[in-house]
């Protein structure tokens, strides 16, 4: 678990500086290391914020996607403050929408 908390401290100091050259390895090692952890603990929730932010900057809808349900799964809500709930949701309704349009190659108007 220290494995996987160093992992996220690293990727986060490189997200807050703009650093993305490693991030992507970091994430999939992580991943890795958190898949051999049992249950869901507050090291997931951490990893899923992490890595939806991640994929978010990237413009990655899907794995924003993914990732984002996955943090809101290990968390209650209730506890994050209004203000990111709303941005959450938000980002969340807009990666559905352009995942959908931009893997389906179809754009309706």
């Amino acid at each position: 678990m220290i494995k996987v908390m160093a992992y996220i401290a690293v990727t986060l100091l490189s997200i807050a500086t703009s650093t993305t050259y490693f991030l992507q390895k970091i994430i999939e090692s992580t991943q890795s290391a958190l898949d051999e952890l049992d249950g869901v603990t507050t090291v997931h929730s951490r990893f899923y914020e992490l890595s939806s932010d991640y994929y978010k900057l990237q413009g990655d809808h899907a794995n924003y996607y993914r990732e984002a349900l996955r943090f809101l799964g290990c968390i209650d809500v209730k506890q994050l403050p209004k203000e990111r709930q709303h941005e959450r949701a938000y980002s969340l309704s807009l990666a559905a929408l352009l995942g959908t349009i931009l893997s389906s190659g179809v754009i309706l108007f």
